[in-house]
């Protein structure tokens, strides 16, 4: 009897699976929808990318081009780091724009950076196949790779950043207890 069923082979989970852990950040800036997800790796390092809920995921938008130029004197692909201290990284606020994704419709997506800490890198490979980052959150869909400088680098997302341990009944009570701690603060 037990001849009869078919083995299934197990399948190993990749290495966003095996060694991120995978917090996201929804509705940033206040943008419906637009969410980020976050892959904190065991060392601290941050890699940024789309959310699944994302406009850009979710609708089958034609991604025309990426621009990692932020302003006239601002462009991410500027970005020189050496050494183990990360010297000549540019410094990210949470809410500091890593790029801006135009949409072939005329839409237009600021990508924000979600962390403070310090841009290592972003993801060049991006410019020249834009495509690359409306496949599943992976490796190969990423926008930049970040050192958060707190030790702790998500304390200060708390507030709009869950990981997907917690179910959508979870997350609201999470939401009020957060809201009853601002309060009390205030």
């Amino acid at each position: 009897m037990a001849a009869d069923v078919p083995e299934t082979p197990a399948t190993m989970p990749g290495v966003a699976e095996r060694y991120f852990t995978r917090w996201y950040k929804p509705d940033v800036k206040g943008n419906p929808c637009e969410d980020h997800c976050i892959l904190q790796h065991s060392n601290r390092i941050c890699v940024v990318a789309l959310a699944d809920a994302h406009p850009l995921l979710q609708k089958g938008k034609a991604i025309e081009r990426i621009s990692y130029q932020i302003s006239a004197n601002c462009s991410r692909l500027e970005n020189k780091v050496s050494g183990k201290s990360k010297r000549g990284a540019q410094f990210l606020t949470e809410l500091a724009p890593l790029c801006h994704i135009f949409c072939s419709d005329g839409e237009q997506y600021t990508i924000y950076s979600c962390i403070r800490g310090r841009l290592i890198e972003v993801n060049e490979s991006i410019l020249n196949n834009p495509s690359l980052i409306q496949q599943k959150v992976s490796l190969a869909n990423w926008l930049s790779v970040s050192f958060p400088t707190s030790p702790r680098p998500l304390v200060s997302l708390l507030w709009g950043v869950f990981s997907p341990l917690f179910s959508p009944p979870q997350m609201d009570t999470l939401q009020l207890y957060y809201q009853s701690l601002k309060k009390a603060k205030v």
